[in-house]
């Protein structure tokens, strides 16, 4: 849950999470002569938001993942399983279901080279608070109380057929990705990671084939033993979002889709570790997708007036990354205790000066238990981004327990 604390590490530019065990998995059941391990783990959540608003005012959830790889001699198989139990408060409703995050295949043909088919989980980027790289995973939903780790390996994986090879200094990988939600066009990724020697940098690049295709280049580098510098880029050929169109009276009237040209979406970072074993970091964002000034002031006059359509302004400044500039902080293992330490994050919003806050404490309770308990605060004008949010202050509290 915690940075590691000596020099910092951004999170890795590829990686293919399929069969990955979490770190305090010792336990991992491996059967005898089989070659199958098991690792996962289970946990208990609640949120509550303090303003009791809507109908998931209040949340409850019981979550497990249990990731199973076994070895064979035609390959190897691996799966994914999440079973959950969630509650809402005041609906009253129940959802007890099993996702299959992965289920695939995968086969070594040659030397450092594979082919996999099935439903796996490819993530990209190198930055922490948000990864525009991460093409295959952008409109997937997360719980952004948990762990970095957890709400990453919490999502459906996508069905695909792959190959991948890993050279000396180099890899490769190749897929052809099912359509997305509501398509029907076939995707593909193709991506090369490696390193420069000679400046100390890994980098990444992705192509990305799809209805909004898109290429990104992930770096990282580490600046003595205390610091790493990244940066990842994604350029999409289509807006992510539609364009407000505003009448006479700058009062918005319709939309309409925004397709002139290449849209980037920049993420400029660095982790810092102090001696005594702090770990700040800090983030540039900057979204070409998000609605300038000019735009916004068209949603803002529909909803203050009344005039032009506001209930299409009301959605509109419901849109994820709804503003083009942040600033994300980030201060991480403050030590308490051996086993306890604080966590603060702040997003700062530049376009309309709103922000999030939140505070959270990790305790350890042993090595494979774990607690973490936290509040979040949404501050801004009515119209701003997060001031705009139902959720003004929100609390939750997450027991873990791997297995």
């Amino acid at each position: 849950m915690a940075a590691q604390q000596e020099a910092p590490a951004p999170a890795p530019m590829a990686s293919d999470e399929s069969g990955v065990e979490a770190e305090k998995s010792d336990e991992a059941g491996d059967a005898a002569g089989s070659g199958l391990d098991l690792s996962g783990y289970a946990s208990v959540r609640a949120r509550h938001d303090l303003e009791e608003h809507g109908d998931n005012a209040s949340r409850a959830s019981v979550v497990a993942v249990i990731r199973a790889n076994l070895a064979l001699d035609v390959g190897k198989l691996s799966a994914q399983l999440r079973p959950e139990f969630v509650r809402s408060s005041r609906s009253g409703d129940r959802v007890a279901q099993v996702r299959v995050d992965e289920a695939n295949w995968e086969k070594e043909i040659a030397a450092s080279s594979f082919v996999f088919a099935g439903r796996r989980r490819i993530v990209n980027g190198v930055a922490l608070g948000r990864n525009p790289t991460d093409f295959l995973n952008l409109d997937k939903p997360e719980d952004r109380t948990l762990a970095d780790e957890d709400r990453r390996a919490e999502k459906k994986g996508d069905d695909l057929v792959g190959w991948s090879h890993f050279g000396q200094a180099y890899s490769v990988q190749a897929a052809v990705v099912s359509p997305e939600d509501g398509s029907d066009r076939v995707r593909a990724l193709v991506q090369l990671t490696g390193r420069i020697d000679a400046v100390s940098t890994d980098y990444s690049l992705i192509g990305y084939y799809a209805e909004n295709p898109g290429v990104g280049l992930n770096l990282s580098t580490v600046i003595g033993d205390k610091m790493t510098a990244y940066a990842e880029m994604a350029l999409r050929s289509d807006r992510d979002r539609p364009r407000p169109v505003a009448d006479a009276q700058n009062a918005l009237v319709g939309t309409a889709e925004d397709r002139d040209g290449w849209f980037a979406d920049v993420v400029v970072g660095g982790q810092y570790t102090s001696d005594a074993g702090w770990t700040f970091t800090a983030e540039y964002w900057r979204n070409a997708n998000g609605y300038s000034d000019a735009e916004f002031s068209s949603l803002e006059r529909s909803l203050r007036t009344g005039l032009g359509d506001p209930g299409l302004a009301g959605s509109l400044i419901a849109t994820p990354e709804l503003r083009r500039e942040k600033m994300f902080f980030r201060i991480s293992d403050v030590k308490l205790r051996d086993n306890v330490e604080l966590e603060t994050t702040m997003i700062h919003g530049f376009d309309d000066d709103s922000r999030f806050v939140r505070g959270a404490v990790i305790w350890d309770v042993a090595d494979a238990d774990a607690i973490k308990a936290g509040v979040d605060v949404l501050s801004g004008s009515a119209f701003s981004e997060y001031g705009a949010s139902p959720v003004e202050t929100r609390i939750f509290l997450i027991y873990k327990r791997y297995f």
